[in-house]
C-alpha cells in the first residue's frame, strides 16, 4: 500500500481505485490465504505428530462449546470469554489451553472469520510447543498484525487499519452497550456511545435525566426514540402522560403511544408478591403494537396465546 500524510489523499486514492473491492480480495489472498496454505502444506510434511494433536484438540473441544468459545473471542475481543468454556479448555493439555486463551485477546483481523482466529492459535501452538517456528515463520507478519490491530482492509493504493479499542462494553446478548459511559473507547480519545447496539448521542448516556417528552416526540429515528424511552424508563414515560391507556383487565394495563410513522406499546403488570413494606411493585414490559388486551400482551411475553396463558394461570 502507498502511505500518505494526508487522510484526504488516502481517501481520494482509494476512491479512484476502479477495482478496489476485487483488488482488496486479491491482496487478502496474497497476504493471508496463500501464505497460510503454503504453511499448511509445509506443516503437513514436517509435523504430522503435532497436527494429530491439534486434530485431537478440535475433537475434544466439542461443538457447540468450541464454536461459542471462538465466537466470544472474536466478537467481544476475548476479554469476556465465559469462564465455563475456559475451564473446559484447561482440562486439556495446559500448553494448548494457554495458547488458545492467549489468542482469544484480539478481534477480527483482515476480515478474518472466527475460524481464521482460532486457526492462529494452532499455528502459535505449533511454533511454540511443536518447535516448528521455522515452518510457521512465513506467518510471522500476519501474527504480529493480529497482536497489534483489530481490523485491516488492504486495497491497491490504500490500506485501512484500525487499532484495537482500549475499552469495549457489551450486554449479555453481545450487543454494543454501556449505560454508564462510552461503549467503545480508542487510545486517541475517539469513542462511541451505544444502547443495545444502537449508536446514541453522548448526552443520552451521560445525562439521561434530561430526556423529556419533547426530545422523544422530536426524534426522527424510531430506533433512537426507543432508546430514549428505554433510558428514561417506560414507567417515567407513562407517568409523564404521553402514552394513553388502551385497555385494562385483571392482568394489567395496556399502554400505547403513536407518532406519524411509529407506535410504541407496553403492558403494566403488578407483582403478585408484596414487597417488605407491603406495597406491590409495578413492571412495564414493552410489547408488540398489535396487542389488543393486557392478557394478550402478558401471554406474549411468555410465548403463549391468551387462551394458553389463561389455562396455565388457572392451574
Amino acid at each position: 500500500s502507498v502511505l500518505s500524510d494526508s487522510p484526504v489523499a488516502l481517501a481520494t486514492s482509494w476512491q479512484k481505485s476502479a477495482c478496489r473491492r476485487s483488488v482488496g480480495r486479491s491482496l487478502r489472498h496474497q497476504l493471508v490465504n496463500l501464505v497460510r496454505s503454503q504453511v499448511d502444506l509445509a506443516l503437513e510434511n514436517a509435523a504430522r505428530p503435532p497436527l494429530s494433536l491439534i486434530a485431537q484438540l478440535h475433537r475434544q473441544i466439542a461443538v457447540p462449546a468450541y464454536v461459542e468459545l471462538v465466537r466470544d473471542c472474536g466478537i467481544v475481543a476475548g476479554n469476556r470469554v465465559r469462564a465455563t468454556r475456559l475451564d473446559r479448555l484447561r482440562s486439556l493439555a495446559q500448553p494448548v489451553a494457554a495458547t488458545v486463551s492467549r489468542w482469544g485477546t484480539f478481534g477480527q483481523v483482515a476480515h478474518c472469520t472466527h475460524t481464521d482466529i482460532s486457526a492462529l492459535a494452532v499455528y502459535d501452538f505449533l511454533a511454540d510447543e511443536g518447535r516448528l517456528g521455522e515452518v510457521v515463520a512465513p506467518l510471522h507478519g500476519y501474527l504480529t498484525l493480529a497482536r497489534e490491530i483489530q481490523w485491516l482492509m488492504p486495497f491497491e493504493n490504500v490500506c485501512w487499519v484500525a487499532e484495537r479499542p482500549k475499552a469495549l462494553h457489551v450486554d449479555p446478548l453481545d450487543r454494543l452497550h454501556c449505560a454508564k459511559g462510552p461503549a467503545v473507547v480508542y487510545a486517541d480519545g475517539f469513542s462511541i456511545y451505544a444502547w443495545k447496539n444502537i449508536e446514541v448521542p453522548a448526552w443520552l448516556i451521560m445525562d439521561g435525566e434530561r430526556i423529556t417528552l419533547k426530545h422523544i416526540d422530536n426524534a426522527q429515528n424510531p430506533l433512537l426514540r426507543r432508546c430514549m424511552i428505554d433510558i428514561m424508563t417506560p414507567q417515567r414515560f407513562i407517568e409523564a402522560g404521553a402514552p394513553y391507556s388502551v385497555a385494562a383487565d385483571e392482568d394489567g394495563k395496556l399502554w400505547r403511544r403513536s407518532w406519524r410513522w411509529d407506535t410504541w406499546a407496553a403492558v403494566e403488570v403488578v407483582n403478585g408478591t408484596a414487597e417488605p413494606d407491603g406495597t406491590y411493585k409495578h413492571y412495564f414490559l414493552q410489547v408488540p403494537v398489535t396487542m389488543t388486551s393486557p392478557r394478550e400482551a402478558v401471554a406474549w411475553t411468555y410465548g403463549m396465546t391468551p387462551d394458553q396463558y389463561t389455562i396455565v394461570k388457572r392451574t
